[in-house]
This record gives C-alpha cells, sequence and structure tokens, in this order.
C-alpha cells in the first residue's frame, strides 16, 4: 500500500516512494554510492514536506519514509528514531509500530522491547497475525534460552550435592569400619604385651 494514501501533493509524494523503489534496486545491483545519494535526496525532500506540515497523517507518513530511508542507509538507530517520531504524530499506528518492532528485533537485537510491542501493541490488534506470532517466538528465543541455561545449571548444582552427599556418607560407613590388617597388628601388640607381663610376674 502507499504510506501517503489520502494526502495531499501525491504527485511528490509518489515520486518519494519511486526512489525508494529505485534506492532498493541500485543496492541489489551494488551500486551503493548510487543508492546513497538518493536516498539523501529522498531525506531531503522529506525534511522540507514534514516542516511544512500540520497534518498528523502526512508528518507520520514522511516520518515513516525517512526511516525507511535510513534502514536502507544501514542506519538503524536513527531509523527508529523517526519511526518513533511519526508515532508521536499518529498514536498506536500499526504500521509504525511493526517497523519499529523489526527494526529491534533483526536490526538492533533489543529481544525484550520488540516481544513487549508485540504483546502489549500488536497482537491485541491482529491476534492470528502470522508475522507477529513468529516475531514473538523469535523475540522469546534469547530469553527462553537464558531460561533453559539456568535450570541446566540448577540441574548440575543439584546433582553435585546429591553426589557430595553420597560420597559424604561412604566415607563415614568406610570410616567405622576396622581395617583387618590394623586388627591383626593390634592382636599381635596386645600378645606381646601380656607376653611381656606374665615373664616380669614372681
Amino acid at each position: 500500500y502507499s504510506v501517503f494514501e489520502g494526502i495531499e501533493g501525491i504527485e511528490e509524494i509518489d515520486e518519494i516512494e519511486e526512489q525508494l523503489c529505485r534506492a532498493i534496486d541500485l543496492l541489489v545491483d551494488n551500486k551503493n554510492s548510487q543508492a546513497e545519494r538518493l536516498l539523501e535526496q529522498v531525506i531531503s525532500t522529506l525534511r522540507k514536506r514534514i516542516s511544512a506540515s500540520t497534518l498528523p497523517e502526512e508528518i507520520a507518513r514522511c516520518q515513516e519514509s525517512w526511516g525507511d530511508a535510513l534502514t536502507l542507509m544501514q542506519e538503524p538507530e536513527q531509523a527508529l528514531l523517526h519511526y518513533e517520531k511519526g508515532l508521536l504524530a499518529l498514536p498506536e499506528d500499526q504500521t509504525l509500530l511493526w517497523k519499529i518492532c523489526k527494526t529491534l528485533l533483526n536490526d538492533m537485537e533489543r529481544y525484550d522491547e520488540a516481544a513487549s510491542i508485540l504483546q502489549e501493541k500488536l497482537l491485541p490488534l491482529d491476534p492470528e497475525n502470522d508475522d507477529y506470532l513468529d516475531a514473538l517466538d523469535i523475540a522469546r528465543g534469547p530469553q527462553r534460552y537464558k531460561e533453559i541455561e539456568k535450570e541446566l545449571e540448577a540441574e548440575e548444582a543439584e546433582e553435585e550435592a546429591e553426589e557430595s552427599e553420597d560420597a559424604l556418607d561412604h566415607s563415614e560407613f568406610f570410616h567405622g569400619i576396622r581395617d583387618p590388617s590394623q586388627e591383626e597388628e593390634f592382636d599381635d601388640e596386645s600378645d606381646d604385651e601380656n607376653s611381656s607381663t606374665s615373664l616380669l610376674k614372681p
């Protein structure tokens, strides 16, 4: 769909979308410098349009396209900033929320924040959306990994404690059993002592 649908000045806006598509084609063809110059022109146009506009819808869509351009320029932090500015102009906008979520998830690895947006904002709007559900699984992945890691560590600690307890029980058991060789030695010493005592008797 057109991010500028229903906004006045459609000719200039259509040109912005065409330029974004053209920039993608250039990037695919590894013509990065040409793509970057084109994207800078797009951003310049969007900046002027935002400055001249008082319409929340138009500002939001311009900020969205600005974020798209920065995403293509591999500047996710700046892209996120403009998506969020768009959301300020048009709160709860589903498209902007989704782009914020994808930026957090795919480009910045801020999984907890992405999961929060999905659970609190996007899924309540569209609970059966496969893209949202898949993204939530990805966002939960690192957290689930940490949970599994903690579970394994707890199991290992429990096994070590049980092994230590078993070792202590064995030690106490064997400590209570006299070594037969020591008993024989003790008996020999007793016999020698008794023999010596008997010799000393008158």
